[in-house]
């Protein structure tokens, strides 16, 4: 049972700048609350219901100039994560032939043959891991046990000093105290888009500040009143994560605010006012076990944003 939250140590607010009215900044307050856990993790979206509104209609800042940076060969400080999982199966496919050559016909085992085909399995490995990579995903999409795609594209890199001229600069910027994740990843639909932000331990314990800013959105100002007049769908979910070495421990957190109203979804996807999905999520890799799950009433993980 969930019963035990009554309240969260933290909340999450989307909140009108007070001197540019077309940007809404996405703020997290009282974030030294979850200085214990080894990862934090957000995913929000924004879906207008205005059916003049898409995607195109607003901006993810600043992470649509880092990823506008990347895409025209600028260097930032982010770059694209590398996949490692068909490496490491190519390379293990790669060993298990060297294996055979070495025990069926050692006399083989430093020779051109040998070597091309060591080779051939490593690049070979590579193309398996892509194709059991998607049938895993696919095939345990229903299951307790889920093999997960991996979330984030982008990862942080450290320029050191410089590095924190740039965070300075970027709070002179935003007008606010504000945290850049570890990883994200930015998820483009035709009429929303998603922001998924991970922090890990050494992030969090770099702040000073108890509330900060995570992002923001920017909306041409003519877009506003289409905004207003049919309203929107906000979303957020939250996971907490402590490790035991590679085993992680999670909880998510699961709200939106529909036209106003907080709630949340359940399993069968009828809509629960005033509720929020709690779920539970034992994790390694890309490997996902959910333990339970159950929506709790009258938590709330979001402010009620109103325009």
């Amino acid at each position: 049972m969930f019963q035990k939250y009554k309240t969260l140590d933290c909340s999450i607010s989307l909140e009108q700048n007070s001197k540019l009215g077309n940007i809404f900044d996405l703020k997290l307050a009282n974030i030294k609350t979850l200085q214990k856990y080894n990862s934090v993790e957000l995913s929000f979206f924004l879906y207008p219901y205005n059916r003049g509104l898409d995607a195109d209609s607003f901006s993810v800042l600043p992470y649509e100039e880092y990823v506008n940076d990347l895409n025209q060969g600028s260097r930032s400080i982010y770059e694209k994560v590398d996949e490692y999982g068909g490496k490491v199966f190519g390379i293990l496919l790669g060993v298990i032939i060297a294996l055979v050559f070495l025990l069926v016909k050692p006399s083989d085992f430093i020779s051109i043959q040998s070597i091309i085909s060591i080779l051939g399995a490593y690049t070979i490995g590579k193309e398996i891991w892509s194709d059991l990579h998607n049938f895993l995903i696919s095939s345990t999409k229903n299951w307790t046990l889920k093999w997960r795609e991996s979330q984030y594209y982008y990862s942080k890199q450290d320029f050191g000093t410089i590095q924190r001229f740039w965070r300075l600069a970027r709070n002179q910027r935003y007008g606010n105290s504000m945290i850049l994740p570890s990883q994200f990843e930015l998820v483009n639909h035709s009429n929303t888009k998603m922001i998924e932000l991970k922090y890990d331990k050494n992030d969090l314990y770099l702040v000073t500040e108890n509330d900060l800013q995570l992002a923001s959105l920017e909306f041409v100002e003519s877009n506003l009143e289409k905004l207003k007049s049919e309203g929107f769908m906000i979303g957020l979910k939250l996971t907490l994560t402590q490790k035991l070495w590679f085993l992680g421990y999670g909880t998510e957190f699961f709200q939106a605010q529909d036209l106003g109203k907080l709630g949340t979804v359940n399993p069968s996807g009828t809509w629960q006012a005033d509720h929020i999905l709690v779920k539970k999520v034992l994790g390694i890799g890309n490997l996902k076990y959910y333990l339970r799950s159950e929506s709790v009433k009258d938590l709330e993980l979001m402010k009620p944003f109103e325009l």
